[in-house]
């Protein structure tokens, strides 16, 4: 299973198991209140308050672990991804760049055009840019560091939600993977494919970043 579908597991695993301890408790409740006013009445709803307690402390137990385990496995995928080495093509140009005294925009550009698909030649091009002091990002890829960020945001989106116990049990459940990840990685939206470039940037015309999402869980899932 990828690390990113056991987090999806853990958050949807969670929530639902949440939602059988309240109704178990619930189902009990509702039980009792016939005997409301009767001797054993307080001593059977404290011990139904009990063990529902018990019952999420368990699962908080279980699942804290599983959440960590889950993001632990993110962090050493990202650590041990491969990088694609730049062609010998690739690899002659970025040569020839470093060595020249002076650069213009125009030319990293076209440059750009040619390292399509390799972050680490892309990246060479911006520490060019930054050398020359040219404006602009060509490796507009994730880097490690806001991969980590991510697991980061990731980790405490699940400890908030274990912190929750109970009442986690209200919370509605993401769909999917890549849902799950945009609402607990906090992912930007993006404007929607075909809007003409006057329209505002409203709710209505934003959406997930499902590009994004794809490229954490490439990274993530080792």
């Amino acid at each position: 299973m990828k690390n990113s579908e056991k987090y999806f597991n853990c958050a949807c695993g969670f929530v639902e198991d949440m939602q059988e301890v309240t109704t178990t408790y619930d189902r009990a409740v509702k039980r009792l209140e016939p005997f409301k006013g009767s001797a054993g009445y307080t001593t059977e709803a404290r011990k139904a308050q009990t063990d529902r307690d018990a019952a999420v402390q368990r699962l908080r137990e279980t699942y804290l672990k599983q959440f960590r385990d889950a993001t632990a496995q993110m962090r050493r995928a990202i650590d041990h991804r491969p990088l694609t080495p730049p062609t010998p093509d690739q690899a002659a140009l970025l040569s020839v760049l470093q060595m020249r005294e002076s650069i213009d925009a125009d030319e990293l550009a076209r440059a750009a055009q040619q390292m399509e698909g390799c972050p680490t030649a892309l990246s060479v091009l911006d520490d060019l840019a930054r050398k020359h002091k040219i404006p602009g990002k060509f490796n507009r890829g994730l880097s490690a560091s806001d991969l980590h960020k991510k697991v980061d945001i990731l980790e405490q989106a699940a400890l908030s939600l274990i912190q929750e116990g109970a009442g986690a049990a209200s919370r509605p459940m993401p769909k999917d993977v890549v849902s799950c990840l945009d609402r607990y990685g906090n992912f930007n939206q993006v404007r929607k494919a075909g809007l003409p470039a006057w329209a505002e940037m409203t709710s209505e015309n934003l959406t997930v970043d499902t590009a994004t999402i794809a490229e954490f869980r490439r990274a993530v899932d080792g």
